[in-house]
């Protein structure tokens, strides 16, 4: 998105518009109170999906063979 940086941060700034400044206030109030809803889990990806601001994938720096290997170590 034009709004945010490849590592998911929100930009500062962005040329002056009206829209980028509603945007921002709106998502800086709903953020906080953000939730995860796992419903049966089927569709959770708990390597790769956001859970801290990024995945676990990408702040343990897990190449995809490493993800490998550690996927069948989880217990269900």
């Amino acid at each position: 998105m034009k709004y945010f940086t490849k590592s998911g941060d929100m930009i500062q700034y962005y040329k002056h518009s009206s829209r980028w400044n509603g945007l921002k206030s709106a998502i800086l109030e709903v953020k906080p109170r953000m939730r995860w809803i796992i419903g049966n889990g089927k569709k959770v990806d708990l390597w790769r999906d956001n859970w801290l601001g990024s995945s676990i994938q990408d702040i343990l720096h897990l190449s995809p063979s490493q993800l490998r290997v550690a996927r069948p170590k989880l217990v269900h």
